[in-house]
């Protein structure tokens, strides 16, 4: 048994698990509206290979993202392989998405696979960690036997784990959280690899079971009950995929055999199983229920959503279209079904891609709240429109329920923005309301499309565009038309026209119109230096009078000619070391430290400028209406005193910290140098047989030090300030 469980773990690992859709309470008729995308989500310390969007979940403002592979606590260190994180965004007033929070489990640990499994409702979110070991007390280690984590939202928007719950009999590689939703006060885990029925006995290996857990009055959430399948059988995967919805559950069993009379024997066909809460309190089986033209292989409800009286299940290797016919290896179907007034779930509608192909797997993720459906297939190829092939790019589909006949139609099929080859988009969705979300668990980009981290991972938000208002005024020449082709006028006055905007909704808009005739005009201008027009330009010279002729919206020509004024600042300076005078006359100047970062040097406001230290200097100069600055001038024999050696003498630095050089110009024989304190004593004697460079050290205290340099035919005295 244990052999067939890793070998299983291996397999859904590989299979990049997907997250398996929540119940919703609310829902908009969006009467077929466009969906755009409006946000492309990925984490905030996304990395390599964290898989963020495994699992996605949906509801109102909120919604939340699983990167089982992250490794990170939220924070951002403590890097334990594996340990996984999911992620918390939150739409604001003005509709952008962000993210607001990174929850990870309170005893995170490697190969935790914490965010396998996520779902949200409302100020409620649940996380599965699938291959955590530990019980809710953080003991008796049981491998991969599985949990789960709920978090929920305080008064001041953050998300704090309340509770850690796992199964009341677990076993090592159970799967406990694999599979998770929540719908308010009820949360569903489903355990696909559990073994044992209710009362812990008859052992059927991986079987699989669910359990349901209910929110007392006082915040703790309780497990109320185990619920397995009435036909329980080995290897059924029971658990694999659960929704919660109110007084509604469904769980999905993928690799069961049997049809809803429990005969008519076909391997893997799959199930699934309607569970509602009596009068009572108690969950009971109500239903199973299979596909009407199920076939072996098909994986009929690998993944389940469920919301209110409408339920969808995902079989993403069926192979034939709606009405059983063209057979597509693994195109992938999903089937809708619908509580009646006696309370029986009937299949209603098969639902397949309008463009269909071979190995789409189109229903591996599913999603459905009110009379809106979303169903991922993230191996398919072809873009919104059918075209530009890339591999394994991933796509999503979007259906609404006709509120008419209450068939539900494919309304869009909604791609990435960025989409590109490998990237799985539609390995998990969800739908709430309004909102769409698809996870993209091995896309390589982040938001703005770069920063290439590979299988980091992302998440795209939908939402439908909606008929909109707006105001506006424009001017036009002689006559306008207004956008929708329909009117034109010849007057100034208030009109109202409506468009479909780019999304395909309308749009009403309200034009005050202002006719105007063409006219002509000077554009006087003052620039330093040069002035770059309106026409792209540059022009430096004050004669230099262009036209440009503007056209506004309205067709109106306006020819513009420009009536220019240059002026320039002389920014060059003579250098009579150690003194450096401006050469432009009648201007403000301040002079500058270049060394110093350009700081200004105080009181240094004239015209001239004599240094005081070696070092670099500019000056800034104000001249009609223009500020601009020289070069930095280097000044390097500040301090000399007396000097026989010519202006090629230099000494620096100085001021010194005791080490410092002296350049003589050229090569001497038979130097001698001596330093001495400002009373004449002499501090150290040093001579040179025959250079050019002299580069000396003495350790006296900071002072003001004569430094003698001697040959035999000139001598030099330089003053040098020790720091």
């Amino acid at each position: 048994m244990k052999t067939l469980k890793l070998q299983l773990k291996k397999a859904l690992k590989l299979a990049n698990t997907q997250v398996l859709a929540i119940a919703i309470l609310t829902s908009t008729n969006l009467s077929a509206q466009n969906w755009n995308e409006v946000i492309k989500a990925v984490a905030s310390d996304r990395a390599t290979n964290d898989k963020f969007g495994v699992s996605v979940s949906i509801s109102g403002n909120y919604a939340i993202v699983g990167a089982n592979a992250e490794d990170e606590d939220a924070a951002g260190g403590n890097t334990l392989s594996d340990a996984g994180s999911a992620y918390i965004f939150e739409r604001d007033a003005s509709g952008n998405w962000s993210q607001v929070q990174k929850i990870t489990a309170s005893d995170r640990g490697e190969n935790d696979w914490f965010g396998v499994s996520v779902a949200i409702s409302g100020n409620y979110a649940i996380v599965g960690a699938a291959t955590e070991d530990e019980d809710t007390s953080g003991g008796n280690t049981l491998g991969s036997a599985g949990s789960a984590y709920i978090f929920e939202r305080d008064a001041s928007g953050n998300w704090n784990q309340v509770q850690k719950i796992t199964a009341s009999d677990r076993g090592a590689f159970d799967y406990f959280g694999y599979s998770v939703s929540i719908s308010g006060n009820y949360a569903i885990v489903g355990a696909s690899l559990e073994d044992h029925d209710a009362a812990g006995g008859n052992f059927l290996s991986s079987a699989g079971s669910a359990y349901i857990f209910e929110r007392e009055a006082s915040g703790n959430w309780i497990q109320v009950r185990k619920i397995l399948a009435s036909d329980r059988s080995a290897d059924d995967f029971f658990g694999n995929s659960v929704s919660i919805s109110g007084n509604y559950a469904i769980v999905g069993a993928y690799w069961e055999d049997e049809d809803a009379s429990g005969g008519n024997t076909l391997t893997n066909a799959g199930s699934a199983y309607i569970f509602e809460r009596d009068a009572s309190g108690n969950w009971n089986q109500v239903q199973k229920i299979t596909a009407s033209d199920r076939e072996a292989y098909d994986y009929f409800a690998y993944s389940v959503s469920i919301s209110g009286n409408h339920a969808i299940m995902g079989a993403y290797q069926e192979g034939e279209d709606a009405s059983g016919g063209n057979t597509v290896t693994n195109a992938g179907s999903a089937y809708v079904f619908e509580r009646d007034a006696s309370g029986n779930w009937n299949q209603v509608q098969k639902i397949t891609a309008s463009d269909r192909g071979e190995d789409d797997v189109f229903g591996f993720s599913v999603s459905i709240s009110g009379t809106n459906a979303i169903v991922g297939a993230y191996q398919e190829d072809e873009d919104a429109s059918g075209g530009n092939f890339l591999s394994i790019a991933g796509s999503a589909y979007i259906f609404e329920q006709d509120a008419s006949s209450g068939n539900w139609n494919q309304v869009q099929k909604i791609v990435a923005s960025d989409r590109l080859q490998g990237d799985r988009f539609g390995v998990s969705v969800s739908i709430s309301g309004n909102y769409a979300i698809a996870g993209a668990s091995t896309e390589d980009h982040d938001a703005g499309g770069g920063n290439f981290l590979s299988n980091a991972g992302s998440a795209y938000v939908f939402e439908p565009c909606l008929p909109t208002a707006s105001s506006f005024s424009v001017r036009a020449c002689d006559s306008y038309t207004v956008p929708s082709g329909d009117e034109t006028y010849i007057t100034s006055q208030t009109v109202m026209d409506t468009i479909p905007n780019v999304a395909g909704c309308d749009s009403v808009m309200t034009i005050t119109v202002t006719i105007n005739n063409s006219n002509t005009g000077t554009d006087v201008q003052t620039a330093c230096d040069s002035y770059t027009w309106i026409d792209g330009n540059t022009y430096t010279a004050s004669t230099d009078t262009p036209t440009y002729t503007l056209s506004n919206a309205g067709g109106c020509d306006s020819v513009v000619t420009l009536n220019l004024t240059i002026n320039s600042v002389d920014t060059s300076v003579t250098n009579n070391a150690p003194t450096l005078i401006a050469n432009a006359t009648g201007a403000s100047y301040q002079w500058l430290d270049c060394n110093n970062n350009f700081t200004p040097i105080a009181g240094e406001t004239q015209q001239s400028f004599t240094a005081t230290s070696n070092g670099s200097y500019a000056v800034e100069i104000s001249e009609n209406g223009c500020v601009d600055t020289s070069a930095c001038y280097t000044i390097v024999n500040v301090g000399i005193v007396e000097n026989d050696f010519g202006n090629s003498l230099l000494i620096y630095p100085n001021p010194s910290d005791g080490n410092f050089s002296i350049d003589l110009g050229k090569t001497y024989s038979g130097i001698k140098i001596t330093i001495a304190d400002v009373l004449g004593r002499q501090l150290q004697n040093t001579t040179f047989s025959q250079t050019q460079q002299l580069h000396l050290t003495f350790t006296e205290p900071a002072g003001v030090y004569l430094i003698t340099v001697e040959t035999a035919t000139e001598k030099a005295v330089i003053k040098l300030v020790k720091e």
